[in-house]
């Protein structure tokens, strides 16, 4: 159920009252909870103020209601005399950790030689293509239409040779 929907039921609020105290339209809410608009910016804070709950909560991307500040948390935990260890190598949340980074690592490789194949390409193209991208970027405007109009001067020039 969407979150919106059920906070706003659990304060026996109708879509009037709570489109009201926002101060959006009622359509904006019934929007908002049938998922054909998102929510965003100062709505997305009124809300979360509202109901005191996090952003993420209402976006659905956490079940818990409040974020963990764990700075906080760690921050408490050593004024109470909480001294971290080091992590054991060998330790089960170690390993688990490790094995967590390797699916990753192996996911990203998959999906590296995928993005190759799919342009025909290889790693030293996309790097080199990276490296024009940055200096392209450090240009001013005027400088980046140059270039621009540059490039088409030489695909054309590229085409007009090849149709000979």
């Amino acid at each position: 159920m969407n979150k919106i929907i059920s906070l706003r039921q659990e304060k026996g609020l109708t879509l009037k009252e709570l489109a009201d105290i926002l101060g959006v339209s009622e359509a904006t809410v019934s929007r908002w909870e049938n998922g054909k608009s998102d929510i965003r910016g100062k709505n997305l804070k009124k809300l979360s103020a509202f109901f005191d709950v996090s952003e993420s909560y209402i976006l659905g991307y956490t079940e818990h209601r409040n974020s963990i500040d764990l700075t906080k948390i760690f921050e408490e935990m050593k004024k109470n005399g909480f001294k971290p260890t080091p992590i054991n190598e060998n330790s089960e949340d170690y390993l688990e950790y490790e094995k967590f980074v390797a699916e990753i690592e192996e996911e990203n490789e998959a999906n590296r030689k995928i993005f190759y194949k799919k342009y025909d390409t290889n790693e030293e193209e996309v790097l080199r293509f990276k490296s024009l991208l940055e200096l392209f970027n450090e240009l001013t405007e005027s400088g980046q239409k140059e270039v621009i109009k540059f490039t088409k001067y030489l695909l054309q020039s590229q085409n007009e040779s090849t149709d000979i």
